[in-house]
């Protein structure tokens, strides 16, 4: 019984820990607007440190394209056209928008308290909205997606 108490202490640390933000597409040079003006970039912008245990996979389309900690941001350009991007851990969470050639479009991923884990809702925002969010959060670091081999489309991180 004298356990139980460090074991809840422990279980509380854990479960407290930050999730890390990493990418696993090509990360664009983040000073410009657009790096490649023949395509469009996307933002998934997670403001908050609710869940920050929480690593929340972020998808476009068929690509998983990194996963967000709290206070990032994941940053991405594609080809023009419809993008389906979506939030997955505990629930999965889809936002459609339209990507034009050189220019920004801007994701909120907030934050919720699911029944297990943290559950992620996804809103598309103006860019006057997200870039206030954008200032308090930190970019992503490259990976490589070793978990999915569903991991194709884009150019993959190196």
């Amino acid at each position: 019984m004298k356990a139980l108490p460090w074991l809840a202490c422990a279980l509380a640390v854990f479960a407290a820990g930050c999730a890390s933000n990493v990418q696993f597409v090509h990360i664009p040079d983040l000073k410009a607007r657009v790096e490649d003006p023949a395509k469009g970039r996307i933002y998934v912008v997670r403001p908050s440190k609710m869940g920050s245990a929480a690593s929340i996979e972020v998808w476009d389309g068929n690509v998983h394209v990194g996963n967000t900690g709290g206070k990032s941001f994941l940053c991405w350009e594609r080809e023009p056209g419809e993008a389906i991007v979506s939030g997955r851990e505990e629930n999965v969470s889809t936002v459609s928008l339209w990507v034009n050639a050189n220019e920004v479009s801007y994701v909120v991923q907030h934050m919720r308290m699911g029944w297990l884990q943290a559950r992620n809702e996804l809103e598309v925002v103006t860019e006057e909205q997200a870039a206030k969010l954008l200032k308090k959060c930190k970019g992503p670091k490259p990976g490589k997606c070793k978990d999915h081999p569903e991991c194709t489309g884009l150019t993959q991180a190196e």
